[in-house]
């Protein structure tokens, strides 16, 4: 339809859902140039951070992320037409360039509630939250020291789908009861109630162990840096007998959320009592799985073990 003229450099163009004004960054120049739908004419040049590469977009501004600057650049796209109204906020404390992580995927997505979004940071490997119309993030969240590259945002919150009933979608795994504790701000509510999960009669049968795994010693807690002994016993469901003379017992001790792991042989004791250990490498909880081929017993087919690790 048209051509629009620009300094050689663009690396990423962007139109929001809403609105006839659409944003092209020019990585070489550290520019954004808005650019009219209708009439295909660049609108007005917009000056963003060093290596600017990425573009996301709220009802109200676009976020710039700069690979060469910590700050990240927020255009008012509500005026972008007649002025450039332009703010910067820090999101982190480095540089994102400066990490060896790269994605082509979106490092800034909208949070679920309106006027929020949430911005990843390889090179602080961390996540910030922000809220429109403050001078700094309000929060951040941990990934476990790896370089958060990219976001994907899954929305369950609830929403009003009739006057006065609030709905939302969630998946739940096996049958049962739950207990559901709901939480408002304003006005502030506590609430908790339960719910009654089927059972899904198309789904597989869930293969279930003849066997459980009984702690000798329980609400035992680890300390880290520090060699743990875990006691516990294999018993028969049925008969509560325990049993004894195992030599194919494997453990599997991980650190939630799985960023640390062992494997192990259960060493057998006397009366069907059986032994293992291992070195919390930090505070958390832990999860010990089992898992026994002369058993029939696999590691997703019984009750976990869980070992609090914190220091004195």
């Amino acid at each position: 339809m048209a051509r629009i003229p620009t300094a050689p450099g663009l690396s990423t163009i962007s139109i929001p859902s809403s609105g006839h004004y659409g944003l092209a960054l020019n990585t070489a120049k550290s520019t954004a140039y808005a650019f009219d739908l209708s009439s295909n004419r660049v609108a007005q040049t917009v000056p963003v951070g060093p290596g600017s590469d990425q573009l996301s977009f709220t009802k109200q501004f676009a976020y710039v992320r700069a690979s060469g600057s910590e700050f990240v650049t927020m255009i008012n796209m509500a005026n972008i037409g007649k002025e450039a109204n332009v703010t910067k906020f820090p999101a982190g404390q480095r540089a994102p360039g400066e990490s060896l992580s790269r994605s082509h995927a979106a490092a800034i997505v909208p949070a679920p509630e309106e006027g929020a979004v949430l911005v990843a940071n390889p090179a602080d490997k961390m996540i910030y939250y922000y809220t429109e119309g403050m001078a700094a993030p309000m929060g951040s969240f941990q990934n476990y020291k790896r370089d958060p590259r990219a976001l994907l945002v899954m929305d369950n919150s609830l929403r009003e789908t009739a006057r006065g009933i609030y709905s939302t979608t969630a998946r739940l795994n096996n049958p049962g009861t739950y207990d559901v504790a709901f939480l408002l701000d304003s006005p502030r509510l506590i609430n908790c109630f339960e719910i009654e999960v089927a059972q899904n009669p198309n789904a597989p049968a869930k293969v279930q162990s003849a066997y459980k795994i009984e702690p000798v010693v329980k609400e035992a807690v680890a300390r880290p840096g520090e060699r743990f002994t875990l006691h516990f016993k294999v018993v028969d469901y049925k008969t509560g007998v325990a049993k004894a003379g195992l030599n194919d017992l494997s453990v599997l001790v991980f650190l939630a959320p799985g960023i640390w792991q062992q494997r192990d042989l259960a060493k057998s004791l006397a009366d069907g009592v059986y032994e293992t250990s291992f070195v919390p490498p930090s505070e958390g909880v832990y999860y010990v799985y089992f898992q026994s081929s002369s058993l029939g017993m696999q590691y997703n087919q019984s009750m976990p073990l869980t070992i609090q690790a914190a220091k004195p």
